[in-house]
């Protein structure tokens, strides 16, 4: 029982380390995709979207906005800051 037990275990951190990293690449293409479409390097991106709030949206919404194509998700960004949600 406790070679299964450790093996269930195993596979959860696993599974959850792989997600943690799709996630992560996910939100640097987006990241990408948002200093592009502003003119701006993406280390001034970053400082934007996390003093913003923007990081924070991407990470807490993440299973609903990576289906959407990473345009539609940058531009709902500069929406979103320029009402002043996020």
């Amino acid at each position: 029982m406790a070679v299964f037990y450790h093996c269930k275990y195993h596979f959860l951190h696993l599974k959850y380390k792989y997600m943690k990293n799709k996630q992560e690449i996910w939100i640097a293409m987006v990241l990408s995709v948002y200093a592009k479409k502003l003119g701006i390097a993406i280390s001034e991106a970053a400082e934007r979207l996390l003093s913003d709030g923007g990081l924070g949206y991407l990470e807490d919404c993440y299973e609903a906005l990576h289906t959407q194509s990473n345009e539609d998700v940058v531009n709902e960004l500069i929406d979103m800051a320029k009402e002043g949600v996020v």
